[in-house]
């Protein structure tokens, strides 16, 4: 499975409700639609404005997404094994 990356820039460059919107239009959905197949999705969030605009709420529940959101703070202890592992095998292997 591949899944593409995309940057964006808000004229700020810091992460917008509107930035957030199109994000989850354009990444998210589209890349997890196909995959889902009607199912529910679940899309791990942390705490930053931009995820919950109403609009973007609102396109969560109409496209069967499912938010949960990290406490404040604590992302780098809760994030999922996948992302903390290679951080692992990289601080060792620069040792």
């Amino acid at each position: 499975m591949s899944f593409e990356h995309s940057i964006r820039l808000s004229p700020k460059g810091y992460m917008t409700g509107e930035s957030g919107v199109d994000w989850i239009k354009n990444d998210f959905d589209h890349a997890t639609h196909h995959i889902a197949n009607g199912r529910p999705r679940l899309l791990i969030v942390d705490g930053h404005a931009s995820h919950f605009t109403l609009c973007f709420l609102e396109y969560a529940r109409e496209h069967n997404i499912h938010i949960l959101c990290l406490p404040p703070h604590t992302t780098h202890a809760l994030q999922s094994e996948h992302i903390t592992k290679p951080r692992v095998m990289l601080s060792k292997h620069s040792q």
